[in-house]
């Protein structure tokens, strides 16, 4: 049996409804909006009547907070239903089966998700395609069809193109190719892959090869932007000049005694200087030395259990707030959640968190 169910949060729990009513109201200009209604919508498939009621009354929705319903009247009123793409990663979708196979040890009911945001107030066409854009990413989302309810979860995988020709092209079909594909390499970077691959791996690579590369190439995975070459320093007249000064002529002391300015100067020469001098003088001889430089270990002593043990303790900040190539909705709100995500992958325990104004809500 394949059934539709939609959850809708009680009036006094409507945070959400009345945090994207106020987000689209005041982001898009919406002056005839005056309310925003949020829906959940499930479509359960392969289930009976006793999993429709597990979902209904202990996975899909708390007794306290949410109202559950078969349908909804959505006629002449302004709406527009989303959900994942085929092939797609659906949190909900997934998190509510592993839920049901809990209680009813099952593993062939499939669910999948969506949303309706329903519109109060007036909006014209020209508004509500604009909140389609907003609403709707384009990368992982497509508009829902609620006429249907169809599991068309089956993907066609169409072959990945092999460049062809690419180890042979000369340094125009290079440019070319770099500007065809919106590549984030360089030339050179290019010419590099294109050696590899005609000198090692003997073939043309694939699209997807290229484009996984140049992915691991951008500033986003590199970081290259802390190495860009300082070469024209200028200190601009204001209030600040004198520090600015100060520290930048300081900078350059610590450079003379790190290495004797014998590396180029750049911005993570720069942030990184003073730990190096400190160290250099004896400074910081608690600091974990390792080939992990994306984060700041101390050696520390714990009693544990009246025992003394070293442990390290982490310092971890986090860059990635800006939007990546694959994913750009979820790169710009990675920011705190990567600070907390690379301390755990390395086996700690995260004691603090703090968010940066800039960065985006985790």
């Amino acid at each position: 049996m394949n059934y539709r169910v939609y959850v809708k949060k009680k009036e006094a729990f409507q945070v959400e409804s009345d945090s994207m009513f106020h987000e689209l109201k005041q982001n898009l200009n919406l002056q005839g909006l005056t309310g925003v209604q949020l829906y959940n919508v499930y479509d359960v498939f392969n289930g009976d009547d006793h999993d429709i009621a597990l979902l209904k009354e202990k996975v899909l929705s708390g007794k306290v907070t949410d109202e559950v319903f078969d349908s909804i009247d959505l006629e002449e009123k302004l709406y527009i239903a989303y959900e994942c793409l085929p092939g797609q990663y659906d949190q909900r979708a997934d998190s509510a089966q592993q839920c049901l196979m809990l209680l009813n040890n099952k593993q062939d009911v499939v669910i999948k998700s969506g949303r309706i945001v329903v519109m109060d107030g007036t909006v014209s066409d020209e508004e509500m395609d604009a909140i389609r854009k907003y609403l709707i990413n384009p990368v992982e989302m497509r508009e829902k069809d609620l006429s249907v309810l169809v599991n068309e979860e089956d993907v066609e995988i169409e072959p990945v193109p092999v460049l062809e020709g690419f180890c042979e092209l000369d340094e125009d079909g290079l440019q070319k190719l770099r500007s065809e594909q919106g590549l984030a390499m360089t030339l050179a970077d290019v010419k590099h892959i294109q050696k590899y691959f005609k000198e090692v791996e003997h073939r043309d690579l694939t699209l997807t090869e290229l484009k996984v590369l140049d992915t691991y190439w951008s500033d986003h995975c590199r970081h290259t932007t802390f190495e860009t070459i300082l070469q024209n320093v200028k200190i601009e007249a204001g209030a600040l000049q004198e520090t600015i000064q100060k520290a930048y002529d300081l900078y350059l002391s610590l450079r003379d005694k790190v290495h004797g300015n014998q590396k180029v100067m750049t911005l993570m020469d720069m942030a990184t200087i003073a730990g190096k001098y400190l160290r250099k003088e004896g400074k910081l001889d608690d600091m974990e030395v390792s080939d992990e430089i994306n984060a700041c270990s101390i050696e520390i002593t714990v009693d544990v259990d009246g025992k003394d043990e070293t442990w390290l303790l982490m310092f971890k900040n986090e860059t990635h707030n800006h939007p990546t190539e694959i994913e750009p909705f979820g790169g710009a709100s990675t920011c705190i959640g990567g600070a907390i995500r690379d301390p755990l992958s390395g086996r700690s325990y995260v004691y603090q968190a703090m968010r940066i104004t800039g960065a985006g809500d985790t």
